[in-house]
């Protein structure tokens, strides 16, 4: 099931979470991220220096693909602020990851295809490269080329599921890369933050099954999420505000002022 990509916005809503951190270990681990960048640095430094056409090769597409990675680490943790959710701007309320996180979720397989294509290049046309007998370069190419399709095939196979959560008049629906969520309002039992830090969010059924939702694969903070789906669960009147989606932000907002 595909949907027409629609735009996102980001808000703030003044909904309480109890303070709790949406990062793991409650850190930003930003500054970490930037201390990554040394490596794909590394590869660029040494695809420069190196006289080797095949060495120099190789560096280069490793340097693009650790940068790539990088990157998209980045955007994955820029997309999760504590109080801040993305929803579709128009239609019904659906919690959507941004499009920079999106792009992350299809660029880092790609981008790790192009040391595989380096790798037999090397070997096809002979380039001199780095001796080495060791069995890890031998199956190089091959763990990269497994790891590149297999992920592409699994974001192609999910494209059969409604990007983010989408929260409806009707029940819960939606989420990629993750437990696929269906649910009718009268199946579900609660919503609320899990972990540590409320990273995820917790979908307990009456039927006593529980679906775990990872923060990434909505874009939101969970205790947002899980705040809108009890102000609506205990609501069955109100549902219909949730044909629009930032309206019925706005509600839950108005509700818990």
């Amino acid at each position: 099931m595909t949907h027409t990509p629609t735009p996102v916005a980001r808000l703030t809503p003044r909904i309480p979470t109890g303070g709790r951190p949406i990062l793991p270990g409650g850190r930003n681990p930003l500054p970490l991220l930037l201390g990554l960048y040394v490596a794909p640095a590394i590869g660029f430094v040494i695809a420069m220096l190196d006289t080797r056409s095949g060495f120099r090769l190789l560096m280069a597409s490793l340097g693009f693909a650790l940068l790539v990675l990088v990157l998209g680490l980045t955007a994955r943790v820029r997309a999760l602020r504590a109080g801040a959710i993305h929803v579709a701007a128009a239609g019904e309320l659906r919690f959507v990851p941004p499009r920079s996180q999106r792009a992350a979720m299809v660029g880092v397989p790609l981008a790790f295809l192009v040391p595989a294509v380096a790798l037999v290049l090397i070997a096809v046309l002979d380039l001199p490269t780095q001796p080495s007998s060791s069995r890890l370069a031998a199956a190089l190419p091959y763990v990269l080329w497994v790891f590149s399709l297999v992920t592409l095939a699994r974001l192609c196979l999910s494209l059969r599921v409604a990007l983010g959560l989408r929260v409806g008049p009707d029940g819960l629906r939606g989420v990629r890369g993750s437990k696929r969520v269906e649910l009718a309002w009268e199946d579900l039992a609660s919503a609320a933050p899990v972990g540590a830090h409320g990273p995820k969010l917790l979908l307990s059924t009456r039927a006593g099954a529980s679906i775990v939702v990872d923060a990434n694969h909505t874009g939101s903070d969970p205790a947002i999420i899980a705040a809108v789906i009890e102000h609506y669960r205990a609501r069955p009147a109100s549902r219909a505000e949730l044909a629009d989606g930032i309206g019925a932000i706005r509600a839950v907002e108005a509700a818990a002022a």
